[in-house]
């Protein structure tokens, strides 16, 4: 699985830089293969050219059978690395997407966590759901990223399998032999990196599909995974023939020994005896680093986790206090206006409310004459206990019959000298002019200043 857990900074923590390194590698090395394969042929009819009868038809069809299988190889490689280049553009858009979807959560978040330490009940419930509606679908973005690339692993490594079975049937089971000939150096260099390490690099590619490390998993170096392969075939690529001449054993054959070569030793080594050695060998360091990569990244996330855990108490314990000393604030705010609303509109001897100082009228907006009301008409105080309550005598004058109430309201922010609201018998905020309840707050009948 190529994602990893909580503390990086994508939960896809794939490198494609580090596949394009891969792939550009493997490729080259693919070439320098097909190369020393064409260099083995031909110098199969070369060195068998003055011979005749079935030792020179067998020797010239175990060298030929090595170069074709150096250009299977070959083959294998460079489509492996058109594999991983696949993946690397898989890898690119799904972190593309999942970090572009992961950024607008996070920035909902902090806006979420702006709005909600200053909010009451209803403001704070009305902004939980808003921020679970908005964010909803990012989430589906990341886990739509997260299913994209699984599935882009699940056809990669098969692809990887499907060439890994070609290098796998490219020759019958046979015995070993003892490998002293100078065949056995096509093991050890252009074809140890050809059958060997071409099936082991194609083993390191497919690895970090099952074990999430490695080249493309958590905190793998793609480059030292290529490294030996690159460098194997480097000789290859400069003197083919050469190669080619230490990879048939070309001293055996010198000395007139070729029976020896072809009978005994081409047939281990093609089939499975040093081949499958150095398969196996290429296999076990590609799982041992993978498997270290695992170890390394599961130590650092729970580092990280433990850290981010601690940091998340601390931001609770310091955000907790600080809306406990929000709500004392706002707690003796609302007491001290209340005090102060009761002061400035209790009922005065003759019933009226102090903070009208006697006036019977307020001006409109429109310069409209509005009474205000009379003394000892006092119902009690509002619901927020901010003003009171006046009762309006049916047939007012200057007022539509449908307000039979006034509500005059202390000082604020926005009315320093306070204000009068009229309402009709539903309790709804009338035009006291026209008598029309559809009043917004930005008419300016709507909250009537005091002068």
């Amino acid at each position: 699985m190529l994602v990893s857990g909580a503390g990086g900074a994508s939960l896809l923590s794939g490198d494609p830089g580090g596949l394009t390194d891969a792939a550009g590698a493997l490729q080259r090395a693919g070439l320098a293969l097909g190369v020393v394969g064409d260099a083995i042929i031909d110098h199969s009819f070369k060195v068998t050219g003055d011979w005749s009868g079935p030792a020179s038809t067998a020797a010239h069809t175990a060298i030929t059978k090595i170069g074709s299988g150096t250009k299977v190889g070959c083959d294998v490689a460079v489509s492996a690395a058109d594999v991983i280049r696949t993946y690397e553009r898989a890898l690119t858009d799904a972190k593309t997407a999942y970090d572009n979807a992961r950024l607008q959560i996070d920035a909902l978040r902090r806006d979420f966590l702006t709005d909600i330490d200053t909010a009451d009940p209803e403001d704070a419930a009305t902004s939980r759901e808003l921020f679970r509606r908005h964010s909803a679908g990012h989430l589906d973005a990341m886990s739509d990223a997260i299913r994209g690339l699984t599935s882009a692993s699940t056809a990669a490594a098969a692809q990887i399998d499907a060439l890994i079975a070609q290098l796998d049937g490219m020759s019958p089971t046979a015995q070993p032999g003892h490998g002293n000939s100078g065949l056995d150096h096509f093991l050890h260099g252009a074809g140890y990196h050809g059958q060997g390490l071409v099936l082991g690099a194609v083993d390191a590619v497919s690895a970090p599909f099952v074990l999430g490390a490695g080249l493309v998993g958590i905190g793998g170096d793609a480059g030292e995974n290529w490294a030996n392969l690159g460098q194997a075939v480097e000789d290859a690529w400069n003197d083919p023939v050469g190669a080619a001449k230490g990879a048939v054993g070309w001293d055996d054959f010198a000395k007139g020994d070729y029976g020896y070569a072809v009978g005994n030793l081409i047939p281990s080594i093609l089939t499975g005896g040093g081949a499958l050695a150095a398969r196996s060998a290429a296999k076990s360091a590609a799982e041992e680093a993978a498997a270290k990569a695992a170890r390394e990244a599961a130590e650092r996330e729970a580092r990280e986790a433990a850290e981010a855990a601690a940091k998340k108490a601390a931001e609770d314990a310091a955000k907790k206090a600080a809306k406990e000393e929000a709500k004392k604030a706002a707690a003796a705010k609302k007491a001290a206006a209340k005090a102060h609303a009761a002061a400035v509109t209790a009922p005065s001897a003759d019933g009226h409310i102090s903070i009208l100082n006697g006036q019977v009228s307020v001006k409109g907006p429109d310069g409209h004459s509005l009474p205000l009301p009379k003394p000892g008409s006092a119902l009690g105080p509002t619901d927020n206990e901010l003003g009171t309550r006046y009762a309006l005598p049916a047939g007012t004058p200057g007022i539509d019959a449908r307000a039979v109430e006034v509500r005059v309201m202390a000082e604020s922010s926005l009315y320093p000298r306070g204000y009068v609201v009229y309402m009709n018998a539903q309790g709804q905020t009338i035009n006291p002019v026209t008598g029309r309840t559809t009043v917004g707050k930005s008419d300016p009948y709507a909250h009537i200043e005091l002068p």
